[in-house]
């Protein structure tokens, strides 16, 4: 039964509704006849984590950031975008457009496993579809975006600042480091200005932009992190920053509270009845979680997408949507699965064979500080594996 409906009969012979044993704690009130399906499942979800209910749970999904924002590069000079190729999101400059599919980032999230607190700990995604589990990790992000892993420092919490900022002064040299806001780079990118500006110096204001606006999807109005303004004075510091490592930690942890916002909305979903629609905004990196559905999936790339073949690296750039994906494809997708692993031209790239003598460095990732590049490696998750096919009927 996939769920209750008004027309179902419900078989209460023999069950004693007043003396009904849940076990533990749990205040359960079965108001009337009908509410006992509901409950049953709730409770049932309660006790397996690998119990999904309300898979066909639409909802009205916004993913901030990436999209149009890594359009700003077009707006640079021939120039000013050759020392955009040549920095940490040079991989990003000939990217194919990355919106739509929400639904699809949605539908999947649904289907996410609860409760293991060894995910927590190694900081691992899993999801469970038609009875195979399947992750989504840091190997898993590294492989697709070929972002820089290694130590870092949270830039949005990071507030030691030396003071006033020498790229600041130069681009924005009628805002102070306190008062300089995104919109500021917004309005900068925009204009014919941009042009007029130092080609190295233009390319960082739209990195920041996208790392800030598009990767992190924080809005316009906020200010800039003291700490990126000083990674800004020091190119080599900002070149040597993980940024891969940082952005899949900030990404997992957006990610697991929207996976709890999901779970309290289908457990209220009983009370309040299908007429409360779900409307949530996911922030984060997630173009790459995109991307991994669609490298999971192989029905994507026959009917949704185009796929330029293995040997364009990093991952994302081999994608381009060609189809839009509807709610009553996903049941059609969500099938046969594979499990992503390095491919053999992938092993030698630098942004992998890094990655992997982090993860044999065997560390807890430490606090990189500006100008203090360090060359200790780590990573969370196992080793991949040859890409292998999970199922034939998934």
């Amino acid at each position: 039964m996939e769920g209750y409906d008004d027309n179902d009969e419900i078989d209460l012979d023999g069950i004693d509704l007043e003396n009904l044993d849940f076990g533990g704690n749990l205040d359960v009130k079965l108001v009337n006849a009908p509410d006992i399906y509901n409950y049953l499942v709730y409770l049932c979800r309660l006790i397996s984590p690998l119990y999904h209910w309300h898979l066909d749970l639409d909802a009205e999904l916004t993913v901030k950031g990436v999209g149009k924002c890594l359009e700003k590069v077009k707006t640079l000079s021939k120039t000013q975008q050759t020392y955009f190729l040549v920095s940490p999101f040079g991989q990003f400059l000939d990217v194919p457009p990355p919106d739509g599919d929400a639904l699809l980032m949605h539908a999947m999230m649904l289907r996410e496993v609860r409760g293991d607190k060894e995910l927590v700990l190694s900081k691992r995604i899993r999801f469970e579809v038609d009875g195979h589990l399947l992750e989504y990790r840091e190997s898993e992000f590294i492989l697709i975006t070929g972002l820089r892993v290694g130590e870092y420092f949270d830039i949005l919490k990071e507030k030691k600042h030396r003071g006033n900022c020498m790229f600041r002064a130069r681009v924005f040299p009628r805002i102070s480091d306190k008062k300089l806001r995104l919109n500021d780079f917004s309005d900068l990118i925009e204009s014919a200005s941009v042009k007029e500006i130092n080609d190295s110096d233009a390319s960082l204001v739209v990195q920041i932009f996208i790392l800030l606006r598009g990767f992190m999807g924080r809005d316009l109005c906020t200010c800039i992190p003291p700490s990126v303004l000083t990674l800004a004075d020091d190119i080599n510091s900002w070149n040597s920053f993980a940024w891969g490592t940082y952005l899949w930690e900030y990404t997992y942890v957006q990610m697991t509270n929207i996976f709890k916002k999901i779970a309290d909305y289908a457990k209220d979903f009983y009370d309040m009845g299908a007429d409360k629609h779900l409307k949530y905004t996911v922030v984060g990196f997630m173009f790459p979680f995109k991307i991994w559905i669609w490298e999971t999936f192989p029905i994507i790339r026959q009917r949704y997408a185009e796929y330029k073949g293995d040997d364009v690296l990093p991952r994302m750039k081999a994608w381009r949507r060609k189809r839009k994906i509807v709610w009553i494809h996903i049941k059609d997708i969500l099938n046969i699965s594979l499990v992503m692993i390095p491919r053999q031209n992938e092993l030698n790239t630098d942004y992998y064979s890094r990655y992997i003598r982090w993860k044999e460095g065997n560390r807890s990732p430490q606090m990189q500080q500006p100008s203090q590049e360090s060359e200790q490696e780590q990573a969370y998750d196992e080793e991949p594996e040859n890409f292998q096919e999970k199922g034939e009927n998934r």
